[in-house]
């Protein structure tokens, strides 16, 4: 199988894809830490990574995330009623 043709299967499209997207943080974070972007101004890729978790637990995430999707459920129930009372 040549290249082309691997690039073009749906597994190879996705590891591609894939090996892209981290050369390109992997690219960043070098920049950052040679010096060429400030660092004040854009964090390390790592260090946003390290971040998600903290971010999850103290700022109580999926519990935010379970209240919205509570809200657009009731949204959706109060929406569906008044819709089809008013015969719309």
């Amino acid at each position: 199988m040549t290249l082309k043709a691997w690039a073009r299967s749906r597994g190879g499209a996705r590891v591609l894809g894939a090996v892209t997207v981290v050369a390109l943080i992997a690219g960043v974070e070098a920049l950052i830490r040679a010096g060429f972007i400030n660092r004040f101004i854009v964090p390390l890729p790592s260090q946003i990574l390290a971040a998600i978790p903290r971010i999850i637990v103290e700022e109580n995430v999926l519990h935010r995330f379970w209240q919205t999707a509570q809200e657009i459920l009731w949204a959706s129930l109060l929406l569906a009623a008044v819709g089809i009372s008013l015969g719309a």
